[in-house]
């Protein structure tokens, strides 16, 4: 159950019962027993398939056949072909709450995504109003898209687990995008965006909060583009959660690409809160939070383990923590930055227990500390055979090596790092193995984060090629990994490009969502090097495809730079954009842009870098 929102059983289902809100049915029927869809009940079978079709309206009609429908029922899957469902069948959830939702169903159920689909739930005052709901397991896929919206929850099971394959998902629900009530969230691909926008408000609370994912089970994802943001911008919104795990296995990430957020000014904001522990073992996860990044509040079993990956968690507000744990937070590989942004904060902080430092690299920036355990140790740890190195500072700039470094046995460096500001760490085993990014070169952290990142990779086994010029095929196939290597049915247009190539299917998805364009006459150049302002082009293309806020540009001005007027004018907006959000800064002493030199390999890692600690 949510905590703090659900409301009694007994008053509010005997109200509903004199106001004739609730239908016989909901209360009468047997458990896994039907399907409503837009309050159409579809009763279907492998042998005859229930069909509907719908209108503009949303209106689920009765109908159609295997060559003709936007609904399909066969008693397991309900297949969504172009679908626009708007409505609602009311029901008594799992904790005996009155509620309602679009697409209904009282047992376990496969949604199938086929074209484009949107699913509204009905708005009503007396009901937890939902999109798509489920008393069972509920598993999601395909190659189509699905929008779907609730006054409550988007998308929710009910004493069941929620699986999503493929196919494009996104929720959004006043309370929580996607919620599990006793149930497991599983993403192991597909694009998913969950919202919880905070719109509702339960007047008999003190404590009104939003989620993008509320899952009172455990949490895990392994692939897919997944990105979780919880609104805080209603007044009477308390706190806001992009992640709220409550499984007794907590949160495991081992792949994809993870962004979440809490936003708006009324909350006590966490990224993610995995309230009994989180372990990262792979993949791009940022986090970002008023109060907290990444949170774990059990005084028992809270640990934060990272153990691979690249891993960006930020609190922007007062007295706020990067990554926070009551336990243990233990880094054992990965690149890990954690940053508290204004006075007071703590970039990684451990209540009661200790900080440990076995391998990886982490950049730990705070204002109080940039690391810090209140009653346990801040260890260094190598394990296999390494060595790490610890420097610090009042920032990166003046950050120096502590005494023993670099450390090749456990050591206890607490009194070294109180009160200290910054707090950097390398794995010497972990470094680079490119021979030319030297660990104190000006990009070899922007390197060591596109590579981590599976963005970028080397030139050969043991070179980057820092210098050298970056092609087009390198930056087009960057973006389509950030954007999760989505494959698109689209004709190839260009001569000059092998669909078979490394960068085939990444120009082929560029092409159709417009984020790159070729010369005309068929040709692409994959090979041909990218200029600066082509470079911010394409960046610009890629951040409006993803729904990224590019108004920043709009007021910047790059008539500073000497050589402004050398940026071509289908470049300016562009331009004024990356310059605008600190991801372009000017060349040599910082007067010029250079908008027509080729962008080495070194500066589109530092770019691309910049780019993804982007909030979108």
């Amino acid at each position: 159950m949510k905590r703090i929102k659900k409301r009694p059983f007994a008053l509010v289902v005997s109200l509903c019962l004199v106001l004739g809100l609730l239908s016989p049915a909901a209360l009468a029927a047997d458990p896994g027993s039907y399907l409503y869809v837009g309050g159409v009940e579809l009763i279907g079978s492998t042998d005859q398939p229930a069909y509907a079709t719908t209108d503009s309206s949303g209106t689920v009609n009765l109908g159609g056949n295997s060559d003709h429908y936007n609904i399909k029922w066969d008693g397991a899957t309900l297949t969504l072909n172009g679908a626009n469902v708007t409505g609602g069948y009311s029901y008594i959830d799992y904790y005996g709450d009155p509620s309602s939702a679009a697409i209904y169903c009282d047992g376990d159920m496969q949604i199938l995504l086929v074209g484009e689909n949107t699913v509204t739930g009905f708005p009503t005052d007396s009901e937890f109003n939902n999109g798509i709901a489920a008393k069972g397991d509920l598993t999601i896929s395909g190659s189509g898209s699905l929008k779907a919206t609730g006054g409550y929850d988007g998308i929710a099971t009910q004493n069941g687990d929620l699986t999503i394959l493929s196919g494009d998902v996104m929720a959004e629900g006043g309370s929580g995008g996607i919620s599990t009530y006793e149930g497991n969230l599983t993403i192991s691909g597909g694009e998913v965006t969950a919202t919880g926008n905070g719109s509702y408000y339960d007047v008999s609370s003190e404590v009104n909060v939003s989620y993008g994912f509320y899952i009172d089970g455990d949490c895990t994802i392994s692939g897919g583009k997944v990105t979780i943001t919880a609104q805080a911008d209603f007044p009477y919104i308390t706190r806001a959660y992009g992640m709220y795990i409550f499984g007794e296995n907590g949160l495991t990430i081992s792949g994809g690409e993870v962004a979440v957020a809490a936003t708006g000014e009324n909350r006590q904001g966490f990224g993610i809160d995995a309230f009994e522990g989180a372990v990262i073992r792979g993949g791009t996860v940022t986090a970002t939070g008023g109060y907290a990044g990444i949170f774990t509040q059990s005084a028992s079993k809270g640990d934060i383990i990272i153990e691979g990956g690249a891993v960006t968690a930020t609190a922007v507000d007062e007295d706020g923590y990067g990554i926070y744990s009551r336990t243990n937070i233990i880094i054992q590989d990965g690149t890990v930055t954690a940053t508290a942004m204004e006075e007071g904060g703590y970039g990684v902080y451990v209540k009661y227990g200790d900080v440990a430092i076995q391998g990886g690299k982490v950049n730990a920036t705070g204002e109080a500390a940039g690391m810090s355990s209140e009653e346990g140790d801040l260890a260094i740890n190598p394990q296999g055979g390494r060595q790490i190195t610890v420097t610090v500072g009042g920032d990166a700039d003046s950050a120096a090596a502590i005494s023993g470094s670099p450390f090749e046995e456990e050591a206890v460096i607490t009194s070294t790092l109180d009160g200290v500001k910054y707090v950097r760490s390398v794995s010497t085993t972990d470094e680079l193995s490119f021979t030319d990014v030297a660990v104190d070169s000006w990009y070899y952290d922007a390197v060591d984060y596109v590579c981590a990142a599976g963005l970028m990779s080397g030139t050969g086994d043991s070179t980057f090629g820092p210098d050298l010029a970056t092609s087009r095929a390198t930056v087009t196939t960057s973006l389509w990994r950030m954007a999760g290597s989505p494959v698109v049915n689209y004709l190839m247009a260009f001569t000059d490009v092998d669909p078979g190539a490394w960068y085939g299917e990444a120009i082929r998805w560029a092409a159709s969502e417009g984020v790159a364009g070729g010369y005309g006459g068929g040709q692409f150049g994959p090979g041909d090097p990218v200029t600066r302002e082509q470079f911010a082009v394409m960046l610009h293309s890629y951040a409006q495809n993803q729904g990224y806020d590019v108004s920043i540009g709009e007021e910047t001005n790059i008539l500073s730079y000497a050589d402004a007027f050398d940026v071509s004018q289908w470049a300016v907006p562009a331009m004024q954009w990356a310059c605008g959000a600190g991801i372009i800064t000017g060349t040599g002493d910082g007067s010029t842009l250079g908008p027509q030199e080729p962008i080495t390999r070194a500066q589109a890692a530092v770019m691309l870098q910049k780019f993804c600690q982007l909030e979108p």
